[in-house]
């Protein structure tokens, strides 16, 4: 049955927020309610963790038949240091997805109930040679096993591979220590090579439907990190990495780099950064100036800077103003469309327990506030409440735009907790 009408829209009716917020091990994705029994455990040389977990949807046009129970999922992780030799980590991992009616993925692959089992051995050293110059040398061999079964009567098939990666990683961290500011900067290069032509069009893709290459993993052998797709094939990556600190505190840094494929691979979408022999260039920078003021961007643009996404982010608490801002530009999403927006906050003190508060979220692609808010706000030792006037101005299913008058109240000695927090 779809999640549609009264149930599954009345945390927006209501504005029941917090729906979103980490709760135990695991996340889920927006507006879906995620139950979760786990267990760990771990000490200096082992991890290992196992979960049940269900998932209800709230959103428009989910199918509650279709959205998967995860029994169980299992990881187990052991390190064995083997001193100036390296390190190695021997790790199993394990998923069944379970649906009662198959569902068609973001990725056109149909998928009721899927089970993978997976072994891997990865080696890892470093070494400092010549003038300062990091060496990592690295290795992997992982075997993956799956069940099956895209709901058609076919019953479950069974697939297994066997993948191998291999290469290096170098970088030179090059320091100048300043009287006032000591600055690095830090040239990297990564080439490897894994096994080829490992993505099996019978595996879908389940873990992996939103990965995107970005500042954060390009440098890595193996950037993606989840399980169904596999990045075969030569690679090398180049970037640099630099920040200056200040003596007064004050920090700036960025990081630029681009990723290079021996052949594209049509396994891995647009979105992902990796479909084509090249990626687009992606880089991050960030501005800290303490409580003060902080900022930072993300991006990804191609040869003819044409910027396939954007993120960014400030905060700023001057003087009796606080205020924190995000937007996004995303130039193709999921959906194959443009998406921009904004969030922002902002808090004026006009006394030392009475504020002016105001909040706005906005889709700037179809030039509409989704929520829009402003009031006043007081707060004392104790206690919190705010008065303010909303307009929401989103539609789903049978909501549609409003205004309302809210009223919060927050005994903050017990632990209570508001919806836009600036301590």
């Amino acid at each position: 049955m779809a999640s549609s009408g009264r149930r599954t829209t009345l945390d927006q009716r209501y504005d029941i927020d917090g729906e979103d917020d980490p709760r135990g091990l695991y996340t889920s994705q927006p507006r879906q309610l995620l139950s979760q029994l786990y267990a760990t455990g771990q000490d200096p040389n082992y991890y290992v963790e196992t979960g049940l977990l269900a998932v209800q949807g709230l959103r428009a046009g989910d199918i509650e038949a279709q959205i998967p129970e995860v029994t169980p999922l299992i990881y187990a992780e052991r390190i064995f240091d083997l001193k100036r030799n390296g390190q190695v980590s021997a790790s199993v991992s394990g998923v069944g997805l379970f649906r009662d009616e198959a569902q068609l993925l973001p990725t056109q692959d149909l998928s009721q109930d899927a089970a993978r089992a997976t072994g891997s051995v990865d080696w890892g050293n470093q070494y400092i040679v010549g003038p300062g110059v990091v060496v990592e040398p690295f290795g992997l061999v992982r075997a993956d096993y799956y069940s099956l079964d895209d709901g058609q009567g076919g019953g479950a098939t069974n697939i297994s591979r066997t993948l191998g990666l291999g290469g290096v990683t170098a970088s030179w961290p090059l320091v100048r220590r300043g009287e006032n500011v000591d600055i690095v900067v830090e040239p990297i290069a990564m080439a490897a090579y894994g096994t080829e032509d490992a993505n099996d069009p019978r595996i879908p893709n389940e873990d992996a439907i939103l990965f995107e290459a970005d500042e954060s993993n390009i440098f890595r052998p193996q950037a993606i990190g989840h399980y169904d797709l596999w990045e075969g094939g030569a690679r090398t990556a180049l970037g640099v990495n630099a920040s200056a600190t200040f003596n007064n505190g004050v920090e700036i840094s960025g990081v630029v780099g681009r990723r290079w494929r021996s052949e594209p691979d049509p396994s891995f979408s647009d979105l992902s950064n990796l479909s084509e022999e090249e990626s687009d260039y992606v880089a991050g920078a960030k501005l800290d100036l303490g409580r003060s003021f902080s900022t930072g961007a993300r991006v990804r643009f191609n040869d003819e800077f044409d910027f396939e996404r954007i993120d960014a982010n400030m905060t700023a608490d001057v003087w009796r103003v606080r205020a924190n801002a995000r937007y996004f530009r995303i130039a193709d999403n999921p959906s194959g469309v443009e998406d921009e927006g904004i969030l922002w906050t902002g808090q004026f003190e006009v006394t030392d327990r009475w504020s002016a508060i105001i909040r706005q979220q906005r889709n700037l692609t179809e030039a509409k506030d989704i929520r829009l808010s402003a009031g006043i706000a007081y707060q004392d030792d104790c206690s919190w409440f705010a008065l303010t006037y909303e307009r929401y101005g989103a539609t789903d299913r049978t909501l549609g735009p409003s205004d309302s008058i809210k009223f919060e109240f927050v005994l903050t000695g017990l632990g209570g907790v508001r919806e836009d927090t600036f301590d």
